[in-house]
């Protein structure tokens, strides 16, 4: 296959036509024409492809959706009501059936760990509270206890200097920076 067949069988895929019997097209086409009509091509290729997929997955759904709507149509053709009841006492019996057999298939060496072990080592307690930790000692008091560090010239806080040194270095051009609070 040569370089012009391959040109006249893009030409017919993107204008729809034959070039065999049209004059409307020049006998010559240059080197970006050739790169642009590739570009159509290959785009309307994709697209022809993708457009098939998206039918077929279509169609596909549409039979699915009708043989579930025909499931639940009833004779004469409306809509069945299905309604379904739950026995409560029925679920409740089963629940706590379900949660003696767990209870029973615990090993009897098996200990539940208290709930101090549950709690972080730095102090902050993740929804248990820690029955080593003294009363009146909160969390806010913890994040007290750092050193902001606070910019002089727009009053923005830090945690680090090094945060503050960057902030001056970026936003107000200095050099020279003291930590003066």
């Amino acid at each position: 296959m040569t370089l012009s067949h391959n040109i006249v069988k893009m030409l017919e895929y993107c204008t729809g036509g034959t070039l065999q019997d049209s004059n409307i097209y020049p006998p010559w086409i240059c080197f970006m024409c050739i790169k642009q009509l590739e570009i159509c091509f290959r785009f309307l290729k994709r697209y022809d492809l993708a457009q098939k997929e998206f039918e077929a997955s279509h169609n596909q759904f549409q039979e699915e959706s009708s043989d579930f709507q025909s499931a639940l149509l009833d004779e004469d053709g409306k809509v069945e009501k299905r309604i379904c009841h739950a026995n409560l006492s029925t679920n409740a019996e089963f629940s706590e059936t379900s949660i003696s057999s767990k209870q029973n298939t615990l090993e009897p060496s098996a200990v539940q760990a208290p709930i101090s072990e549950y709690s972080s080592s730095e102090g902050t307690t993740f929804g248990y509270r820690d029955s080593s930790q003294e009363p009146g000692v909160s969390l806010e008091g913890a994040r007290n206890s750092y050193v902001d560090v606070v910019c002089s010239i727009c009053n923005k806080t830090f945690l680090t200097g090094k945060g503050l040194n960057l902030h001056l270095k970026l936003y107000h051009k200095q050099k020279n920076i003291s930590l003066g609070q």
